[in-house]
């Protein structure tokens, strides 16, 4: 029953971070942890987010344009050579057409 009710604590604190974006109301976000040793008897510790990395294409506003020759690149030669080595992707989602790979 631990677990049930630790996931269940944990999706209504995303809830209502979820509440929060949709409100555009960013300035009142936290970031919870769940503690396996509570501290002071506090089993949830909340802290304001870290602010977004400029240079991370997944949390800023940073974007490239990418132009590839489709007739001489290989499809996994541009996830392991661009994306992977050459933009540190760990595990890239591409999407073509409605396809995603």
């Amino acid at each position: 029953h631990a677990i049930a009710t630790t996931n269940a604590i944990v999706a209504g604190l995303i809830v209502l971070e979820a509440q929060k974006v949709l409100l555009k109301n960013m300035s009142k976000l936290v970031t919870t942890f769940v503690q396996h040793n509570p501290t002071r008897g506090r089993l949830l510790q909340r802290i304001p987010p870290d602010k977004p990395n400029p240079k991370c294409y997944v949390c800023s506003k940073a974007m490239i344009r990418l132009e590839i020759d489709v007739e001489s690149t290989l499809f996994g030669t541009f996830v392991d050579d661009v994306l992977c080595k050459s933009l540190v992707f760990k595990d890239p989602t591409v999407l073509v057409g409605s396809a995603v790979h």
